[in-house]
């Protein structure tokens, strides 16, 4: 699992990279998911199946792909250690409206941001999508999201 006091970055390299930075050390890569070569359904099938990361596929992957339309999913694992490992975090951005979201087991973040870092800090978190009040909250926030950037439905994506 994930270790931070307070934030989380997500350090966007010059090289493309994307890593995963903790304010108490924690380092983990990231790789896009090529959906082009694989269906999404292979990307859920490869995940750590648990009651997480079920509700993180539906809170992160299936909220944000119906109101802000296609996503670019993440593969993440700890420096030197295989892909299959278990961990707590479910990353997925939006090129369009530029909008990254991102969840721990205690964390919910949406954020919008295109340039360098993107920080991810406690005090903004929508909360753990294993309490059915903060899930009950992310669904209303993503109901108002898809009515101001997607009041036609017009950016619906596929489900899995």
């Amino acid at each position: 699992m994930i270790k931070y006091n307070k934030r989380v970055i997500l350090d966007r390299k010059r090289n493309g990279e994307i890593v995963i930075d903790t304010d108490r050390g924690d380092l983990y890569q990231t790789f896009q998911y090529n959906k082009t070569k694989h269906p999404i359904s292979d990307w859920w099938s490869d995940q750590n199946q648990s009651e997480l990361r079920s509700w993180q596929k539906d809170l992160v992957v299936g909220y944000a792909g119906d109101a802000l339309g296609p996503l670019t999913l993440f593969v993440i694992n700890k420096r030197g250690q295989g892909y299959s490992q278990d961990h707590d975090m479910c990353l997925v951005h939006n090129q369009l409206f530029n909008v990254w979201v991102f969840a721990t087991q205690n964390d919910y973040w949406i954020v919008k941001g295109d340039q360098g870092q993107i920080i991810f800090d406690r005090n903004d978190s929508l909360g753990s999508v294993l309490d059915k009040h903060c899930r009950l909250e992310i669904g209303n926030i993503w109901d108002k999201i898809k009515q101001e950037l997607n009041p036609e439905n017009q950016c619906r994506w596929v489900k899995f």
